[in-house]
């Protein structure tokens, strides 16, 4: 069990090395290029938090950072029984350490990333799925309580591309 703690303790410090960027995002979607009257309404499901994680409320997190960011667009109007359904996850979160990532650039990085699914509300077809990555991988005092804004971050990238998408917009990562 010792040795499986090491191994994993080791690839998770590899991983914070190779990401060693300032908050940087990576959104991946596919646009079918319609018109659709704006704004579309949705419904905002509660995120499902898989990361396991006690020392946050993730899923409440990135609900609230969903609701806040839809609501705040002129593409989408958050209401109960809408025409779309969002459906989140949040799959991956490392708190970081931000004495850590002034120390060395890439270690400590605090980590956030969240899933989407749009679906049509009556058919439960899927129109749309989009990930959303934030990291922080280098900085000092200025990016303590990092782990309190990465997840929102992630969200934000999500909401881009689903704007994108309601305007009928290419993928502009």
């Amino acid at each position: 069990m010792e040795t499986a703690r090491k191994i994993r303790l080791a690839c998770m410090l590899g991983l914070s090395l190779l990401l060693t960027a300032c908050v940087t995002s990576q959104v991946t979607t596919d646009f079918s290029q319609v018109t659709r009257p704006l704004p579309i309404p949705i419904t905002v499901e509660a995120c499902i938090d898989l990361t396991g994680t006690t020392a946050a409320d993730l899923g409440n997190q990135a609900t609230s950072a969903f609701i806040e960011q839809l609501e705040a667009s002129e593409e989408f109007v958050v209401q109960e029984d809408a025409e779309y359904s969002l459906a989140c996850e949040v799959n991956n979160y490392l708190p970081g350490n931000a004495f850590q990532r002034w120390i060395m650039p890439g270690w400590g990085a605090t980590v956030g990333q969240v899933s989407a699914m749009l679906q049509d509300a009556k058919t439960g077809e899927i129109k749309l799925i989009v990930t959303g990555d934030a990291t922080l991988g280098a900085g000092g005092l200025y990016t303590v309580g990092a782990w309190q804004y990465i997840v929102p971050a992630a969200v934000k990238d999500t909401v881009k591309q689903l704007r994108a998408w309601a305007r009928g917009e290419p993928d502009e990562g």
